[in-house]
């Protein structure tokens, strides 16, 4: 979380990845940016969609991802906004 606060936003163009399930070691759903790998707690169904292209404005609410291989990451996410 290299010089972001917890409450700031950022935004971004990325990508959603599947990664695997949890019981096989992936994070399920994530989003992928320039600045990294993040596990998203609230991404819709609808994107749910792997390799879509999105533009998100999201906020970083824990530096460490809730999946079992959690150092692959940079964190959990709370999306405000994905189109």
């Amino acid at each position: 979380m290299q010089g972001c606060s917890k409450d700031e936003l950022l935004s971004s163009y990325g990508h959603v990845r599947y990664t695997g399930a949890f019981a096989s070691g992936g994070c399920e759903w994530i989003i992928e940016v320039p600045a990294g790998r993040y596990e998203p707690r609230n991404l819709p169904v609808d994107f749910q969609i792997d390799g879509l292209n999105v533009y998100v404005t999201y906020r970083v609410v824990q530096a460490t991802a809730n999946c079992p291989n959690a150092q692959n990451y940079q964190g959990l996410i709370h999306l405000n906004r994905i189109k």
